[in-house]
């Protein structure tokens, strides 16, 4: 991204748009537990007042980037698949989008903030029509969400970050699941660990809707995984 000149009166004024475009790059770049007014001002070549013209303090910067980030998740999926495709679809989108902006998923996901984020509660709302539309009762809907919710936070909060395009080179980690500890431990592309995160969401799935007391929906019209397209 450009980056302003310093000192001096700027040719245009800064805009929030500019100010969110600097945060998601230092986000991207560093991770959320790096980002600071101060950086971003350095990004855009400002100083620091500039910025908190536009945020209040920190938390406020933080928070406005969790949310744009939870936002950009794309939850208009193929209305045509099937009630499970769509939502392998929406929990792969969300892998590849919290996946750019390390640190970003522990604080939208997280359960003990004081306040729920407004984009995580569009998503679980999102998947929880579709559970309901595909034949689960509601409790069982309720249970079987909050499981999608904790397999898809577990993995988010332990997969490689991607940095450019590639996840990063990470040490291995005695103590972490030995899945994900061999997932990081060497440079592996983004599709494989998609697919091992697929392969557990698949199963779940199933596995609730096989001991559904309700008839769920045959899932035959299923895609085939080599059809998906993952960056």
């Amino acid at each position: 991204m450009a980056t302003r000149p310093r000192g001096g009166t700027q040719t245009s004024p800064l805009s929030l748009a500019e100010v969110m475009e600097a945060a998601l790059f230092v986000t991207e770049r560093n991770g959320l537990m790096h980002l600071t007014v101060r950086g971003v001002a350095e990004a855009l070549g400002v100083t620091s007042p500039a910025i908190y013209h536009y945020v209040a303090h920190k938390v406020e910067l933080i928070d406005r980037v969790c949310e744009h980030v939870a936002r950009s998740v794309d939850l208009d999926v193929d209305p045509d698949m099937s009630w499970d495709d769509q939502i392998v679809d929406i929990v792969l989108g969300m892998d590849r989008t919290f996946a750019r902006y390390p640190g970003v998923a522990s604080q939208v996901l997280s359960l003990v903030e004081p306040a729920p984020s407004p984009a995580a509660l569009r998503i679980n709302d999102r998947v929880m029509g579709l559970l309901l539309g595909a034949g689960f009762p509601n409790g069982e809907a309720v249970e079987l969400l909050a499981t999608v919710h904790f397999l898809v936070s577990g993995w988010l909060l332990g997969r490689p970050p991607v940095l450019d395009g590639l996840p990063a080179r990470v040490a291995p980690n005695p103590s972490g699941h030995p899945a994900l500890t061999a997932v990081a431990t060497e440079v592996v592309a983004t599709p494989m660990t998609s697919a091992l995160l697929e392969t557990g969401l698949r199963r779940l799935l199933d596995g609730f809707a096989g001991a559904s007391q309700s008839r769920i929906p045959d899932r035959r019209r299923r895609r085939p995984r080599s059809t998906r397209s993952t960056p």
